[in-house]
């Protein structure tokens, strides 16, 4: 039976596949659909008990309760056996509000026309919350890679993407990375900074080295 999967997420920039232990009757299948890493925790009864892996430069991301199925004839011009399409053709690198990601899962052998998990995002806060219809997509932040370290010698902060403060770290402050977002191709980071006060702002991406 073929399986396509539509997700709403923030993909990773990392080529490596980040691997996690499946449960107890399922199958795990670790792929990378242009260059979007995953790992697949496969049901040996039902699609809809599967569950998924995804690593962003900074979060992991657990995805269940995905059960949801419709056609996406328009996302797609070809198909072949064997082969892994990328439906939406674009590849996102970091989560927003109403944005929409497919990718497809096409099962060796399986002529079938394809069909993708219809996942819509209803909300987003620091945990992602989306929804299916009147059922609820559970996702779950595994792990943070929360350290950075401010890699410029002044480097301002901001109440929200390009909106600057007056406010500024230096080259050395240590700095825990909450959040990433892509504002019109910018990448951001929300950070906490622990010093004379707790901070809790917006900062260009390239302004942190994080820790790996």
């Amino acid at each position: 039976m073929q399986v396509i999967i539509f997700l709403i997420l923030l993909f990773a920039w990392n080529s490596a596949v980040y691997a996690h232990e499946c449960d107890e009757d399922y199958s795990k299948i670790e792929m990378s659909i242009n260059n979007n890493d995953i790992t697949w925790c496969k049901s040996r009864f039902s699609m809809q008990d599967n569950y998924f892996f995804l690593k962003t430069n900074i979060l992991t991301y657990k995805i269940e309760n995905s059960s949801f199925v419709t056609s996406v004839d328009d996302y797609y011009s070809s198909l072949n056996n064997n082969s892994e399409l990328f439906c939406s053709k674009k590849k996102v690198t970091s989560l927003n509000e109403n944005e929409t990601l497919f990718f497809t899962l096409y099962p060796s052998g399986n002529n079938e026309a394809p069909y993708c998990y219809s996942l819509d995002l209803r909300y987003f806060d620091g945990k992602i919350h989306l929804a299916k219809y009147n059922s609820d997509v559970k996702v779950s932040i595994l792990d943070l890679k929360s350290l950075g370290v401010i890699n410029k010698d002044k480097q301002y902060l901001y109440s929200s993407p390009n909106n600057i403060t007056k406010m500024y770290l230096v080259k050395g402050d240590k700095v825990n990375i909450l959040e990433e977002k892509n504002e019109k191709g910018s990448v951001w980071y929300f950070i906490n900074y622990k010093g004379k006060k707790e901070i809790n702002m917006w900062i260009k991406a390239d302004s942190v080295d994080l820790n790996e």
